[in-house]
């Protein structure tokens, strides 16, 4: 087989120049001109260039052609770390050259393949060939020509191209081979590889990963076979007896989710749905087709417990109508509401697509579908090898990948040296520096446990510097990925990745969050060019005032203020301009200045009475969709009527068409929410409100001639760079869609969850069906469902590090799916309750030297009487995680609890009991002690420098957190019913400000942190009256049994720690051994934590 005749790979036609206007030789240009003859040219570019060499693909008689490609994406595509491309000349003229290139994967298949040949296939290749002896030699000679490519330049191997095999076939056991006008499917028979089928290429489909191996084919008789060898079995199969037991398994466990989602989408049925409307609240309004299919599907449906997504489209999905239906995609949104009596359906839409005029309602499914397709995709591309990193299947299957080896390349220690050199603030310590070598030498894959507060986000951000020094910055984009499992826990990796200096392209359905990062990234550049400024090039802050002074006069022509808010925007005038100012102007600044003062003086102040009630009217003004909906134009009458001194007429016109009742009032909701905010801040201005605002032409005289004053000072001050620096600022403020277009572009990392890495989203921003990564980082990869992690797994193509411990909270499993699972299988717990990262952690770290693990042993989060505790309870010992000599200096001077870092306030079981509440727990009393203390807490941290975590095991017990930080006046829930922490309760007062409060169970603070952290136990029952038991502990415990649950909830501290709760439950009396481990409670981490608050460094037990 010749390269001209290759059919399949990812085939470019690229046009290639040579440099420095040279012109094609004429050997070059005759390999355009042969016909049925061997027209290959090797590619190959040498380092540090930006050229290509061209040569002859057999032979050196000619000197190579150095040429270059103009084409950016071309470059992109021949410089693909893991690629091998066949070239061949398509075209050749005086000044370029058309290549073109096949793309392959290359695969490891050994030195030496012997393939059988049966009776019945060697008579098929007779009449193919036109042979007519009975010898092997013409068949033998037929497959090779149809088969195999001669070896590449200073090769002694020939190559051949093959993909995963046929479906019929076990997977892992076959693959097949692509010739010119024939594919051959191979697989194991017994111990030997032969044909087992052998058909013309245009009645197959082409296949899909194929693969370029360089390999001693050889074709032999029926009989003569030798067995296969140990490395082929290994790269084909695995081990033979159960060698794809995991991926079965967790197969298994993905057609079981499946099966469970159609049988509840069956439970609840479907209805009819014969039109639909927008309601006044902003939702989406279905009428159904009265009958008794529509009465049993709303009962239904009120009677489900819990959030319900339903899903309109015009037909029926295949898993309600008998496989009979159309897997369209419609429109989703959760239950707002059911009428019986009325046949409707209320539900809030997602996204801006309108739904279908009538169709079906039923159990949403298109996101569940999607969700499992991706996981079939990356699963079975690992199972048949088609995986971007060859031999992922072994690993998965706990076998090494054969001939892995580290990379040894210099080049990795001198990067790894730069970035800790260039590295600010807190040096990364030595097992730090290893994880980085490793990463970039490893094989395949590298996993990480970093256990809390050991720098697993620093890791991967100095990853990403390491992937800087070594890459190649005019060709490297799109070639990294960040995931996780959770989109909180990628935005807190992306938020402080760089690379190239650049943020990640954050990946997602919802564009509001894909925005976030690329608005961090301009306002902390924005914010880099006003410190280079203010340094390097100090008068350019007179232009800057001069900037600022007509964007003043700008605002008020625009919008007139008057009272406080006009004196205060003249005072700032007179600031901006000090001494730049002539006297003349000054003095008449300062006299308007003084007018207004006394006027403001004259003017009536309010009471407190006034106060409030003018307040209780600002606030009754509605400004989301489901209050307007019930009485907004009422409340707007209302404000009209009794602010008629307050208003300015912008904002008496707003109100009255707010006022009218008119079916487009919904589009006013964002300015009467401004409108508002504005009110209640010129409330807050003691004297401001009655000073209904006014145009003043002598004011807005006033401050243009001191904007153009100060200008005729400043006009010359100015240079080309802080123009030029001056206007790339302004650009960064005014276009953020810009910004982010062109980031997408050039940007080298994408950041998406697991699920996300195969989405439409991701295809969009890479433009290509399927993305292919040199790297993929996954964090929190021990929290991924194995299945999940294998979807940008499969998109690796150099390699992938694991970050995470599975130390901390397990993977995410659907318990009634892993019920079945276990009752159908008989397995034990282990094998569903193991992660995908742990399995490998526990199976690799036998290595010596280590290649593919390495836990981080040093933490930089808290106190290091806090850290040793967590070593010891969590990790075997009080030095397997060492505290770095900087966290002596996390401390804290909060009374009672000063000088102590850990805390336990009693409610004991007098006080009143755990209440069941569903299936989740809940204990008011405790609750309201909880938000006693965070309140004195709060109060006593009075410069608001320090934070606060809330945790809780239970979903209703934080329900009730929540609602007793309202009733305190921590927090408030607004029109929608969201919380949030008032004003003084959400930042801290820093230059940089972090969320102040946060309120959550443990399953949601995975990877935060808080300078104090106050626990809530809740569970509080009476002890047993016998000997305690394991299943007892069970039954009083709960989730407080989890070590891993625990381990999260009581390392987010930094300084402090406070358990609020019954103190009798923590007795180590009160609780049994954990089976098999001497000394230790089952509930360690509880039992523990109370004698560390009876220690040296706890503040005792309190009430």
């Amino acid at each position: 087989m010749r390269a001209d005749e290759l059919t399949v790979g990812d085939t470019r036609l690229i046009r290639v120049h040579p440099v420095m206007g040279a012109v094609v030789p004429p050997w070059l240009k005759a390999l355009a001109e042969r016909d049925r003859q061997d027209r290959e040219i090797e590619v190959r570019r040498p380092a540090a260039t930006a050229a290509y060499d061209l040569a002859v693909h057999q032979g050196r008689q000619y000197g190579p052609l150095r040429a270059q490609v103009t084409d950016p994406d071309a470059r992109d595509w021949l410089s693909a770390a893991g690629q091998t491309v066949v070239a061949w000349v398509a075209h050749a003229t005086d000044r370029e050259v058309h290549l073109q290139c096949h793309g392959f994967t290359s695969a490891d298949l050994g030195p030496r393949l012997e393939i059988g040949v049966d009776d019945r296939v060697a008579g098929q290749v007779r009449v193919a060939a036109r042979v007519r002896t009975a010898g092997f030699d013409e068949v033998r000679d037929w497959l090779r020509r149809e088969f195999c490519l001669p070896p590449p330049a200073g090769g002694a191997r020939d190559r051949i191209v093959h993909s995963g095999g046929p479906r019929d076939q076990p997977a892992g056991s076959a693959f097949t081979l692509h010739g010119t006008r024939w594919v051959a499917d191979v697989a194991l028979v017994g111990n030997v590889l032969r044909i087992t089928r052998m058909t013309g290429a245009d009645t197959r489909g082409r296949g899909r990963w194929h693969r370029l191996s360089e390999v001693d084919v050889r074709f032999v008789d029926r009989g003569a076979e030798a067995d296969a060898s140990e490395a082929i079995r290994a790269a084909l199969l695995g081990l033979e007896s159960g060698g794809r037991t995991y991926l079965d398994l967790w197969q298994a466990y993905n057609d079981i989710e499946r099966e469970a989602l159609v049988e509840e989408a069956n439970r609840l049925r479907w209805a009819k749905f014969q039109s639909c409307k927008v309601t006044a609240r902003g939702d989406w309004r279905f009428e159904l087709q009265p009958g008794e299919r529509a009465a049993r599907f709303l009962g239904a449906v009120a009677a489900h417990p819990g959030r319900l997504e339903l899903e309109a489209a015009g037909d029926l999905p295949p898993e309600l109508a008998e496989g009979r239906g159309r897997a369209t995609v419609g429109v989703h949104g959760d239950v707002r509401g059911t009428a019986a009596g009325n046949w409707t359906v209320d539900l809030a839409v997602t996204g801006d697509e309108p739904p279908p005029v009538a169709g079906y309602l039923f159990r949403s499914l298109s996101g569940d579908r999607s969700r499992l397709r991706r996981r079939d995709t990356a699963r079975e591309r690992i199972e048949t090898d088609q995986a971007e990193l060859p031999g992922l299947r072994l690993l998965i299957e706990g076998r090494p990948r054969p001939g892995a080896q580290p990379r040894a390349d210099p080049a990795h220690d001198r990067a790894v040296n730069r970035v800790i050199g260039a590295a600010a603030g807190q040096r990364p310590t030595e097992v730090q520096r290893a994880a980085l070598r490793m990463a970039l030498r490893t094989p395949d894959v590298l996993l990480v446990q970093g256990p809390p507060g050991t720098g697993k986000t620093r890791f991967i951000t100095d990853l990403l510097r390491c992937l800087d020094e070594l890459g190649d910055r005019a060709v490297a984009v799109n070639r990294t990925l960040l995931s996780s499992v959770q989109h909180d826990a990628v935005d807190n990796v992306a938020r402080r990745a760089r690379r190239l200096g650049l943020p990640p392209t954050r990946v997602s359905n919802k564009p509001e969050r894909d925005r976030q990062n690329t608005r961090q990234w301009r306002d902390e550049t924005v914010a880099a060019a006003d410190l280079h400024l203010d340094r390097h090039r100090p008068e350019v802050a007179g232009w800057d005032r001069v900037v600022r002074l007509r964007q003043l006069a700008a605002a008020y022509s625009r919008q007139p203020v008057a009272g406080p808010d006009l004196t205060n925007l003249l005072t700032e005038t007179k600031r901006l301009a000090g001494a730049d100012l002539p006297a003349r102007l000054r003095s008449r600044l300062e006299r308007t200045l003084a007018e207004l003062q006394v006027t403001g003086t004259l003017g009536r102040t309010l009471t407190e009475e006034e106060r409030a009630a003018v307040a209780r009217v600002v606030r009754s003004i509605r400004v989301t969709p489901v209050s307007f909906a019930d009485d907004g134009p009422e409340r707007a009458r209302g404000a009209l009527r009794l602010l008629t001194d307050v208003l300015d007429e912008p904002a008496q016109v707003l109100l009255e068409r707010a006022a009218a009742g008119n079916a487009n009032q919904l589009a006013l909701l964002p300015d009467l929410a401004e409108l508002r905010l504005a009110l209640l801040d010129r409330l807050a201005a003691a004297t401001g409100l009655l000073h209904a605002p006014q145009h003043d032409p002598a004011v807005e005289d006033l401050l243009i001639e001191v904007a153009d004053a100060v200008h005729q000072v400043h006009a010359a001050s100015t240079d080309s760079t802080a123009e030029v620096l001056r206007a790339y600022q302004d650009d960064l403020r005014e276009d953020l869609d810009l910004v982010e277009r062109t980031l997408a572009r050039y940007n080298a990392v994408l950041a998406s969850t697991v699920q996300h890495a195969d989405s439409r989203e991701m295809s969009r921003v890479l433009d290509a069906p399927l993305p292919v990564f040199d790297t993929v980082v996954v964090d929190e990869a021990a929290r991924a469902n194995p299945l999940d992690l294998m979807i940008p797994m499969a998109f690796a193509r150099r390699r992938i590090v694991l970050v995470g411990d599975h130390k901390q909270l397990p993977h995410m499993l659907e318990q009634k799916v892993e019920r079945e699972l276990r009752r159908n299988r008989s397995l034990d717990g282990s094998e569903l309750s193991q992660s995908l990262f742990e399995r490998w952690f526990d199976l690799f770290a036998g290595e010596r030297p280590a290649v593919r693990t390495i836990r981080l042993d040093t933490q930089f989060r808290m106190h290091p009487a806090l850290g040793r505790f967590v070593s010891s309870v969590f990790y075997g010992g009080p030095d397997v995680v060492r505290s770095h000599p900087s966290t002596q200096e996390l401390t804290h001077d909060l009374s009672p609890w000063a000088g102590k870092v850990a805390g336990w306030i009693d409610v004991p079981l007098g006080a009143g009991a755990e209440e069941r509440t569903g299936f989740s727990r809940t204990r008011r009393v405790e609750a309201i002690r909880l938000v006693q203390e965070l309140r004195e807490l709060a109060r006593r941290d009075r410069a608001r420098q320090l934070t606060f975590g809330v945790i809780t095991f239970y979903r209703e017990q934080r329900v009730l957190l929540e609602t007793e930080l309202v009733n305190a006046g921590l927090a408030v829930l607004d029109d929608e019913g969201v919380f949030a922490p008032v004003p003084a309760m959400a930042y801290t007062a820093e230059p940089v400000p972090r969320q102040r409060l946060r309120v959550g169970t443990v399953d949601a603070f995975q990877g935060m942190e808080f300078d104090v952290v106050l626990l809530s136990v809740t569970r509080s029952s009476p002890p047993p009256r016998s000997v305690p038991d394991p299943a007892e502990a069970v039954r009083r415990y709960g989730h407080l049994l989890s070590d891993s649950r625990m381990c999260v909830a009581m390392s987010r501290q930094r300084r402090l720690l406070i358990a609020v709760g019954d103190a009798a439950m923590a007795e180590r009396s009160a609780t049994p051994e954990a089976p098999g481990r001497p000394g230790r409670s089952v509930a360690e981490g509880l039992v523990a934590f109370r004698e560390l608050c009876e220690g040296v460094n706890g503040g005792g037990i309190r009430r």
